[in-house]
């Protein structure tokens, strides 16, 4: 059956670590990291696949970046602030957004502003969080999900090693209507022998 951490999630979760990439800081969200936040998702093309709005007040990333430090305060996967270490300038989010102990199972998701795009920041990110939800937390699949026109997420998650599965018919209710959902995974094992 292989190897599975007992370990006691919500405690984990409160206290995440700080990883690093070639070029990059995961860290956790701070609340000094809501204007930076809604200068990324200010702009509706980052948000244009994802679940929610873009922001019009600064306000509202403020209530985002706390929801975020909420959720990891009560031990609940939370999202990583990604910087950059050269500077140490936010560029978005990555990390493990939803856990399954039971079943081995986590999701990753993500979000990176407009400026950085098309440098392969978000790969390295995603990379380094399969890596410690593999290799830390003891997972046995990872998945990620992401709407059919989103290629540039399709492209991560290939880029990560992550297969694509299949569709979810109108799985997804967003803006008002419902969605398809593409859904990508890797397992422990095919991670373990891929090329990092």
């Amino acid at each position: 059956m292989g190897r599975w951490y007992s370990y006691d999630f919500e405690a984990r979760f409160k206290h995440p670590p700080m990883l690093e990439t070639e070029r990059l800081r995961l860290r956790p969200v701070r609340e000094d990291d809501a204007e930076a936040v809604f200068a990324a998702v200010s702009d509706p093309d980052v948000t244009q696949h994802l679940a929610w709005d873009a922001h019009y007040r600064v306000s509202e990333s403020v209530s985002f970046v706390r929801w975020v430090m909420d959720e990891s305060a009560a031990g609940r996967p939370a999202q990583w602030a990604m910087e950059t270490k050269d500077g140490g300038r936010f560029i978005g989010l990555c990390g493990i957004v939803a856990v399954e102990p039971k079943h081995h199972r986590a999701e990753v998701g993500y979000w990176l502003g407009r400026r950085d795009w098309n440098r392969g920041y978000m790969t390295e990110a995603v990379r380094e969080t399969l890596r410690y939800g593999f290799d830390d937390l003891g997972l046995f699949r990872i998945e990620g999900f992401c709407l059919p026109d989103n290629l540039a997420s399709i492209r991560v998650m290939e880029k990560a090693g992550m297969v694509y599965e299949g569709t979810l018919r109108r799985y997804l209710w967003a803006k008002k209507r419902h969605h398809d959902l593409r859904v990508y995974a890797i397992l422990r094992g095919e991670f373990a022998t891929a090329d990092r």
